[in-house]
C-alpha cells in the first residue's frame, strides 16, 4: 500500500503556516476550523474543539531564563484576564484560561515585550533546555546560554522551518559536570564531555518520553555547536519521515535508517569530518533548597504548586529579584 501524507502534512502542502500567519488579526478565534487549530499551535496557541472557548497560551523562554521585568507584566497579564499560569517541563511559560476575545490582545501584548510564542507548540524546534545552574553553579564548566541563543534565534520565524519540521524536536545542552535534571529523554542531547584535554560535547540522539537518547560518537568543540545543530535541523526537515505521526519522529528516524544513515544526512549539510566521541563527564550530586554557586553566593530553589504559579508569587519573586539584583531561571 503505498504511504499517505499524514493530515498534519497535507494541510502544510495546502498552505504553509508563516502563510497563514499572514491573516492572523483577522481570525475568528470563536469559530474556529481543525485547519485553524492546526495552525495557531505553530504560534503558541492552543484550543480544542470540546473547549472550543479556552485557550491557552504558551510562551517560550530559552534556557529558561527570564527578567524580572518581563516576569513582572506576564503577573499583570494573568491578573488583568484572570488567567491560570503553569510553567512547563521545558522552562517555558503556559497561560491558561484565555477567552476567545482575548487571545489576539494576549498574544500581541506577550510577543510586543520580546518573549516568543512561536513554535512553542507543533512541528516545530521546542524551546531549548539547559541546566537551571548553566554558567553560575559550582559544577558548571562550560556557559550554554549563548549558543541557546544562537540555536532560538535561527529557529525563530525562519520561514523554511516554521512549522515545517516532520515532527517536533526537542534539544538540550549542559556544560555542567552535574544536572539537576536529566536531559537523555531529548531527541538530540549535547553532553558535556572532554577529549584529547578539551572540554566541548558528545552527541547523543533519538531520546523521547519513553526512550533514552544515545550516543552518536561525535565530539563537538564549543563553536561548533551550532553549525551541527543547523545541520542536524536541516537533515530531520529532508529527510525526517511524513507518513504515519506515530513514527515520525527522530528516534523512529533512526529505527529506519540507523545511526549512520541519519549522521550521513547530518554531515552532508555540515560538511565537516566528526571527530568520534570523547568521554562524557558527568558524574552524580545532591541537589537541595540552596545551591552553591561559583562566586560563594547561593542560588535558592523556589517549589512551585505542582508547577502553578499565582500572580502574587509572581511579583513577589519579580520584586525580590530587582531589589537584589538575582537571576530568575525555570
Amino acid at each position: 500500500m503505498e504511504n499517505k501524507l499524514n493530515k498534519r502534512e497535507r494541510y502544510k502542502a495546502q498552505l504553509k503556516p508563516i502563510d497563514y500567519y499572514k491573516d492572523f488579526e483577522n481570525i475568528d478565534f470563536e469559530s474556529l476550523t481543525e485547519g485553524d487549530r492546526f495552525y495557531l499551535q505553530d504560534f503558541g496557541i492552543f484550543n480544542v474543539d470540546f473547549l472550543e472557548d479556552e485557550f491557552t497560551i504558551r510562551l517560550r523562554i530559552p534556557g529558561g531564563r527570564i527578567n524580572a521585568q518581563h516576569f513582572q507584566k506576564i503577573a499583570d497579564i494573568v491578573d488583568e484576564y484572570n488567567l491560570t499560569i503553569i510553567l512547563t517541563a521545558r522552562a517555558g511559560i503556559q497561560l491558561h484560561g484565555i477567552e476567545a476575545d482575548d487571545v489576539l490582545e494576549i498574544h500581541k501584548r506577550i510577543n510586543a515585550l520580546g518573549i516568543s510564542t512561536w513554535q512553542s507548540f507543533g512541528d516545530n524546534v521546542r524551546n531549548i533546555v539547559t541546566d537551571v545552574y548553566d554558567g553560575c553553579g559550582e559544577y558548571s564548566q562550560i556557559e550554554t546560554y549563548a549558543v541557546v541563543m544562537q540555536m532560538h534565534d535561527y529557529i525563530i520565524k525562519n520561514p523554511r522551518y516554521v512549522g515545517m519540521l516532520p515532527r517536533r524536536v526537542s534539544i538540550g545542552i549542559s556544560g555542567n559536570r552535574a544536572n539537576v535534571t536529566s536531559f537523555f529523554a531529548n531527541d538530540i542531547y549535547f553532553a558535556l564531555s572532554k577529549k584529547d584535554g578539551v572540554f566541548g560535547f558528545n552527541v547523543y540522539m533519538g531520546g523521547k518520553n519513553t526512550e533514552v537518547a544515545v550516543s552518536a560518537d561525535i565530539f563537538l568543540k564549543e563553536d561548533e555547536v551550532f553549525d551541527f545543530f543547523k545541520a542536524f535541523v536541516e537533515a530531520f526537515y529532508l529527510h525526517g519521515s511524513r507518513f504515519s505521526r506515530a513514527k515520525t519522529r527522530i528516534f523512529h528516524m533512526i529505527e529506519d535508517i540507523g545511526m549512520d544513515g541519519l549522521k550521513a544526512h547530518i554531515q552532508k549539510e555540515y560538511k565537516k569530518d566528526f571527530q568520534s566521541g570523547g568521554e562524557i563527564v558527568l558524574e552524580k550530586a545532591e541537589f537541595s533548597e540552596f545551591h552553591k554557586l561559583k562566586n560563594e553566593t547561593y542560588g535558592f530553589c523556589y517549589q512551585t504548586d505542582f508547577s502553578r504559579l499565582k500572580s502574587d508569587e509572581i511579583k513577589n519573586i519579580a520584586s525580590f529579584a530587582t531589589k537584589n539584583d538575582a537571576e530568575i531561571r525555570f
